[in-house]
């Protein structure tokens, strides 16, 4: 190369100076290729929330379109909250049922939902794109969704959503104890209608952002 004359003289990068762009290349993609992936697992979960939210509302609005859904009076009424259920569930096509004492058949404990989740009488199912439902409580109007299964991370605002019913109003029926509003369903609407920024009941890993994923 340096016997060449002048204009024939090819220029080449130092060692060093690919040790340093690469260095630097490194730097970058650690910093931005987190970013990027977290970005895109939080809009999968925001699909699955609307996803589920939107199956919920329809099965909903068809029973109560088919006059289906009976009249809730007392907030904590066992016979009333397994009768909603079995309205939404016959809606889904099913995979598996767990009911009786065997609810975590269907629901991975992991997210814990009660503190002797083993000896909760409560139902749960599967359908057929793999989401898991159950029963928050039995005696109450309020009804859970992972909607990736068995999945990880299995959490309250990134999988695991909670909704319950609503009057034309949108207010819950049979909110608050005792029973303030009641009535039968004529919609769905999630159980915390805001954005949790510290842990809570139904938000042990901050943010969960059960408002603003719907909307936006």
């Amino acid at each position: 190369e340096r016997n060449l004359p002048p204009p024939y003289r090819l220029k080449a990068f130092t060692l060093s100076e690919v040790l340093i762009t690469i260095v630097i290349i490194g730097v970058v993609a650690a910093i931005t290729i987190p970013a990027v992936l977290d970005s895109l697992q939080n809009q999968e979960y925001k699909v699955g929330y609307k996803k589920a939210f939107s199956d919920l509302s329809q099965a909903t609005a068809e029973g109560v379109a088919f006059g289906e859904f009976p009249y809730r009076e007392n907030k904590y009424d066992n016979d009333t909250t397994i009768e909603e259920w079995n309205i939404l569930k016959n809606r889904f096509g099913v995979l598996k049922v767990c009911e009786n004492y065997n609810p975590f058949d269907c629901w991975v404990d992991a997210d814990r939902i009660f503190d002797e989740p083993k000896t909760h009488l409560t139902y749960s199912f599967v359908d057929l794109s793999g989401r898991a439902w159950i029963i928050y409580y039995r005696f109450e109007n309020i009804y859970m969704v992972d909607t990736n299964g068995d999945k990880s991370p299995n959490k309250f605002g990134k999988d695991r959503w909670v909704f319950t019913f609503a009057d034309d109003n949108g207010s819950r029926i049979c909110g608050g104890n005792p029973c303030r509003n009641p009535g039968t369903p004529k919609c769905v609407i999630p159980y915390i209608n805001t954005d949790i920024k510290t842990s809570s009941t139904i938000c042990h890993y901050p943010p969960c952002n059960y408002k603003s994923w719907l909307i936006n």
